[in-house]
């Protein structure tokens, strides 16, 4: 399996196992709307809501930050702005921003210190949510074998 299969194939994987509840909240969200949009559309911030989000996770808002990385992360796709706002947003008690930086961080766990925060970050799933933690750890796992295996051959 080439590279940019893996990687298409561990992402999805990583999706399904973490991201199952935002999916169902699209689905709800989707059949109340009268016209259908595209999947990234969704994560769409405007240029002057952006600027608010921005301030409000600058004063710590972690919900605005998590907005804001997504819109990165699945609008833009743009990843490195992605991680700095999963970041800020990981800093509160929430799983969400923590499962999706994972997700996000798997890529380049060969950098320095990443491998750690990724470790770090299940920590913290598991004092929030420990059935949210072992669906992210089974998918953390995966994802290293699944790596590991890729760089034997």
């Amino acid at each position: 399996m080439n590279k940019n299969k893996l990687s298409i194939f561990s992402f999805l994987i990583i999706g399904a196992l973490l991201g199952g509840y935002v999916f169902t909240l699209f689905l709800q969200f989707e059949s109340k709307r009268k016209s259908s949009v595209s999947a990234a559309a969704r994560f769409e911030v405007s240029a002057y809501e952006m600027q608010s989000l921005i301030k409000k996770a600058n004063n710590g808002d972690c919900n605005a930050a998590y907005r804001i990385g997504r819109h990165y992360s699945f609008f833009t796709v743009q990843f490195d702005d992605a991680i700095k706002w999963f970041r800020l947003a990981a800093q509160c008690p929430l799983v969400a921003p923590k499962e999706e930086l994972i997700s996000l961080l798997l890529y380049m766990e060969n950098q320095p210190g990443v491998s750690d925060e990724i470790d770090k970050l299940l920590e913290e799933i598991r004092e929030i949510d420990p059935n949210a933690a072992l669906k992210s750890e089974a998918a953390v796992i995966f994802t290293r074998k699944e790596y590991q295996q890729k760089n034997k051959k």
